[in-house]
């Protein structure tokens, strides 16, 4: 049977702070972005376990598998400049602090047929 690994990522001012777990020791790095902690994750398993072809590895944020996951496909999907500018996982990104003025600047929602309510189609 294989012994589980885990790679917990924690965000760090700007940087990623991985921790490999399993087989009684730990290892830790750290790397500038996600894309980046993710592959020096794979080199500190190579560290840990280097000579075992089959490992079972869990990737964790926030002590979670899908945010991790979560997060890694949001910034593989938009690419790395994606990475610098997106909020934390967990945090709301929503419309706070906007008031009822700026709601008026937005389009009016579409009808059915897809056009802006108040035109005519033809």
């Amino acid at each position: 049977m294989v012994e589980p690994i885990t790679a917990s990522y924690a965000e760090e001012d700007e940087e990623w702070t991985i921790t490999v777990a399993g087989l009684g020791r730990e290892l830790t790095a750290r790397a500038p972005g996600l894309i980046a902690a993710r592959d020096r994750a794979e080199q500190l398993i190579d560290k840990l376990v280097p000579d075992q072809e089959e490992r079972a590895v869990v990737h964790m944020l926030n002590g979670s598998a899908v945010d991790f996951t979560a997060k890694y496909m949001q910034v593989r999907i938009a690419g790395p400049e994606a990475e610098q500018a997106a909020a934390p996982a967990g945090e709301h990104t929503g419309s706070e602090g906007t008031d009822d003025a700026d709601a008026g600047a937005a389009e009016p929602p579409a009808t059915e047929d897809g056009s802006p309510q108040g035109e005519l189609s033809a």
